[in-house]
């Protein structure tokens, strides 16, 4: 990534980006294992890869911090890679909170 073009953006070099999924499910450390066990493999820095919660009354919302040269990796073209995670972390929330 250039850092000229990312700093012209708003976006400082070396701060992590994020991306945020939102679950109704109240399996807080299953959701974020299921995260981190489907973003590892796709970053090149796995140790940069930091998941963090949100409760926001009925919905968890787990916040996807990667490196910055890592974030197009996991968002994909046109945010379909960064979409279909977010429909799988949603499919299991719905998944455990009917039974």
């Amino acid at each position: 990534m250039d850092r000229s073009r990312s700093a012209a953006d708003g976006h400082s070099p070396g701060i992590a980006q994020e991306i945020r999924c939102y679950a109704v499910s109240r399996e807080d450390s299953a959701m974020k294992d299921l995260l981190s066990t489907i973003v590892r493999p796709l970053v090149s820095d796995p140790d940069s890869v930091v998941i963090s919660q949100i409760d926001q009354g009925h919905t968890l919302v787990l916040e996807l911090r990667v490196a910055p040269e890592d974030m197009g990796k996991v968002i994909g073209k046109q945010g379909r890679r960064a979409q279909a995670i977010r429909t799988i972390i949603k499919a299991r929330a719905t998944r455990k909170a009917r039974g």
